[in-house]
């Protein structure tokens, strides 16, 4: 299975309470040494929740892994989501480098260093 199809099938939008929803966005990356790990996001009213990028990026620095080769996000609906800005920074921050990690987007895939082109250290 795909990168694009292990988070198109994470991404199932679930209502929890008080306006809690999880998996409207999954999330698959492959590390440098090639294993793969997945999350989901969080969204919650009081802005405490996260990105599935972050939930996925978690998984990976539990097993000591810092460098991601490859990057998808997908919503509940099937569309490839761009990492928002917290999560293109987060990808530097780990290791630069990940300015070279390649992020699926809708019709093509580019380099990070191409998204995040001034990083913020």
């Amino acid at each position: 299975m795909n990168l694009f199809d292990r988070a198109k099938n994470l991404a199932k939008r679930t209502q929890l309470r008080n306006g809690i929803e999880t998996g409207s966005i999954g999330c698959a990356l492959v590390t440098e040494s090639g294993k793969v790990y997945i999350g989901v996001s969080l969204n919650a009213k009081c802005g405490i929740g996260f990105c599935a990028e972050q939930a996925a990026i978690s998984q990976m620095l539990v097993n000591q892994e810092f460098v991601i080769r490859q990057i998808v996000a997908v919503s509940d609906d099937g569309h490839i989501i761009s990492p928002c800005g917290k999560c293109r920074e987060l990808m530097y921050q780990l290791s630069e480098k990940n300015m070279d990690t390649e992020v699926i987007l809708h019709n093509k895939t580019v380099r990070l260093r191409e998204l995040l082109p001034s990083p913020w250290m």
